[in-house]
């Protein structure tokens, strides 16, 4: 296929922080086909590594927010990478509720000829409830921007289901239009990472319980730190935190108002979390909405046992209830408590949890993620694609 027949396509990802959406989107630009794709990669500065597209430009550059600055920025943004659409792509893509709202934006009010996909990746209401609960304008006002960016986009990805009946019930989205691309995990690359060597001391008759992410109000973590509370009353436990976020000193005196201080320890940011989490008897997730939810696989693929909290969306499809994993209640400290107990003092739960988790795990290959991004890419350029020899 010629250069000239190429989908030239505008990826646009404002972000601040390496994530699970920033590791999603990694894989995408990776392994997307570049002979039928020609991608322009539209991003922060030193948040992604260097990456096999096509060209990269900064929005930092560019003078584009990284997040929604009021109706006025969003403007500015929205013609700048309206001038940048159109010199470089016949398709656009953003990533991130902000990059949705830049593209929808563009497509309304600018009347851009792109089709543009949009993709918000966690829970729209209960993010808007949790992040703006004492600001009720505030929430009208996002309430009214995803509900916009769901109609005015040609079509949207999302990585769970629950997020895709979000997105038509709460906000009107068109359920044709939508289409379920389940987040991946890269099996081989965590094995051979979660081997390596770490500076964790053996502890003999001590079990181990983690948890990684960052340490953000979302992630609940309080209710896990009460949890271990409890379950360190009748079983020998260390608590391992692995992560950075704005959580950490009220976590630290929490833990300290626990008496748990000297039993939980405190990794930081770590470039290789699965060396950690490998050495570990259980793996906590107590998120209390999630987009989808990746540490989950990425903790089934260190082959440890998952306790997670069943919330809004992700967990509930990766984990089938005392199968391949254990799903509690949201925020309920008891629940979780007695689930580890059940988890750490049976040998064979833990074996048959984490045996039918990584066969599971061939259902989030990376494989199959980027080929549902290619397919939906295509089928939403298909109105010109006889015209450009767009179709494989």
């Amino acid at each position: 296929m010629s250069d000239k027949k190429k989908i030239r396509l505008l990826y646009f990802h404002p972000t601040i922080v390496f994530g699970g959406a920033e590791r999603t989107s990694t894989l995408i630009l990776e392994n997307l086909d570049k002979t039928i794709f020609d991608v322009v990669f539209v991003t922060k500065k030193e948040v992604f590594p260097p990456l096999s597209v096509g060209k990269t430009v900064y929005i930092d550059d560019l003078g584009v927010n990284d997040g929604f600055a009021g109706f006025s920025a969003l403007i500015k943004d929205a013609r700048i990478i309206g001038r940048l659409i159109k010199d470089e792509s016949d398709l656009a893509f953003g990533m991130l509720h902000y990059g949705c709202i830049v593209l929808a934006t563009l497509k309304f009010f600018f009347g851009s000829k792109v089709r543009i996909i949009v993709s918000p990746r966690t829970p729209s209401k209960d993010g808007i409830k949790f992040h703006l609960k004492d600001k009720p304008s505030g929430r009208i006002i996002w309430n009214l921007m995803v509900r916009f960016f769901c109609r005015y986009s040609d079509g949207i990805i999302v990585a769970s289901e629950g997020l895709r009946e979000e997105c038509i019930v709460k906000y009107q989205a068109e359920r044709k239009k939508i289409a379920t691309v389940n987040n991946s995990v890269d099996v081989e690359s965590i094995e051979k990472l979660s081997a390596e060597s770490s500076d964790c001391e053996d502890l003999p008759g001590t079990y181990v319980i983690s948890t990684a992410g960052r340490l953000a109000a979302e992630k609940n973590i309080d209710v896990l730190f009460k949890a271990f509370a409890t379950l360190r009353k009748d079983m020998k436990a260390k608590l391992w935190v692995i992560g950075e976020g704005p959580e950490r000193s009220h976590l630290e005196s929490l833990a300290a108002s626990l008496s748990i201080e000297n039993d939980v320890v405190f990794f930081g940011f770590q470039e290789n979390p699965y060396k950690y989490i490998k050495r570990s008897d259980a793996f906590v997730h107590t998120s209390l909405f999630e987009g989808f939810g990746n540490v989950i696989l990425e903790a089934m693929a260190c082959g440890v046992p998952v306790v997670a909290t069943d919330c809004p969306f992700g967990p509930r499809e990766m984990i089938d209830n005392m199968k391949n994993g254990i799903l509690v209640p949201m925020s309920d400290e008891h629940a979780l408590a007695e689930a580890l107990k059940v988890v750490l003092e049976s040998d064979e739960l833990r074996r048959n949890l984490v045996a039918r988790a990584f066969k599971g795990l061939e259902n989030f290959s990376a494989a199959k993620m980027v080929t549902g991004y290619e397919h939906f890419f295509l089928e939403i350029a298909k109105a010109d694609s006889t015209k450009r020899g767009w179709i494989r």
